[in-house]
């Protein structure tokens, strides 16, 4: 069965994002009081950034799991652009959903852990640039090279610091 953005339903995609959004929550409400051990702000907003040596770790409910969360946001963000996706420059939503059509979640799977046997020295590869330089890049007109990747989310990081 190949994978298709319109299969998730609506309320496939509320429990998705309810599961995500709860989580933190329930992980502070988990806490005992008694200890004084709650999980610290900045984790509970941080989101950390999945690289292939976490994923060779994941249970394959993980690894699907995070799939299914990666593509529900890729799904609600279409949704929300509506008929007329954003320019590249603007918005990778559009470029995502035209790579990963007709992609099958094992198919995503089978790939990155065939990726991580043989490349083992490649482990500290974020996913999504796996996913982007394998699905996406090859389907889309518009270049983008892993120098700018690199150039934007280093300029990122020395934003996020000088605030």
């Amino acid at each position: 069965m190949r994978f298709d953005f319109r299969s998730l339903s609506r309320a496939a995609l509320a429990f998705a994002l309810g599961a995500v959004l709860c989580a933190p929550a329930a992980a502070n409400a988990a806490a005992p009081e008694e200890t004084g051990s709650k999980v610290p702000q900045a984790s509970v907003t941080a989101v950390p950034l999945v690289r292939l040596k976490h994923w060779r770790d994941s249970t394959e409910q993980e690894r699907y799991g995070f799939l299914v969360g990666f593509i529900t946001a890729l799904d609600m963000e279409r949704e929300w652009q509506g008929p007329n996706p954003l320019p590249l420059q603007q918005s990778l939503t559009g470029n995502w959903v035209k790579g990963l059509a007709n992609v099958t979640l094992k198919e995503m799977d089978g790939n990155i852990n065939a990726y991580i046997a043989t490349h083992p020295d490649d482990l500290e590869r974020p996913v999504v640039e796996y996913l982007w330089f394998t699905y996406v890049q090859p389907k889309v007109t518009e270049k983008v090279t892993p120098e700018q990747v690199n150039r934007v989310t280093k300029d990122l990081q020395k934003k996020k610091k000088g605030k």
